[in-house]
């Protein structure tokens, strides 16, 4: 029954989320934020890093 009620609470966002200001989340950062939420919700720690040259 536990494992159905946390199925249900899963969240997702299919675009920008509504409360980004100033602009569109390009859709990679729209998974990387999803990949992070996952984390967060399967008490998984993580780090999303991206490479500035």
């Amino acid at each position: 029954a536990k494992e159905a009620e946390k199925l249900n609470s899963i969240t997702r966002f299919d675009q920008s989320p509504w409360y980004v200001k100033g602009g569109e989340m390009r859709d990679y950062q729209v998974r990387g934020l999803n990949w992070m939420i996952s984390l967060y919700e399967n008490g998984i720690n993580g780090i999303l890093a991206d490479e500035m040259v």
